[in-house]
C-alpha cells in the first residue's frame, strides 16, 4: 500500500512540475503571429516579467517584456489587445 501512495505522490509532483514549467519557461516567438488577441498571446507565452501600459487618445498600448533562451530581452507590442509586433 505504501508503494502505491509513493507512486501517486510522485506522479502528482511530476504533474505539478510540468505545469509550473510553462510559467518559468522562456518565450518562443515562433508561436506568435500578428493579429493574435491578448488571451491568445497569454495562452501562447509564459507570464511577462514586466508589462508597460500607455493610453493615448483612447488607444491602449502595451509592451510585454520577456527573456529568450539566451537571457536577452524580448518585447511584445499590443494595441487595444491585439498583437501588432515584437522585437527580439
Amino acid at each position: 500500500m505504501r508503494k502505491w501512495i509513493a507512486v501517486v505522490v510522485a506522479l502528482a509532483l511530476l504533474a505539478s512540475c510540468a505545469t509550473m514549467g510553462r510559467w518559468w519557461s522562456v518565450i518562443n516567438t515562433s508561436k506568435l503571429h500578428v493579429g493574435m488577441t491578448k488571451p491568445e498571446v497569454e495562452a501562447a507565452t509564459p507570464l511577462a516579467k514586466t508589462v508597460n501600459r500607455t493610453v493615448v487618445r483612447g488607444v491602449t498600448m502595451e509592451q510585454w517584456v520577456f527573456k529568450n533562451a539566451a537571457g536577452m530581452p524580448v518585447y511584445l507590442y499590443l494595441e487595444n489587445g491585439i498583437l501588432v509586433g515584437w522585437q527580439d
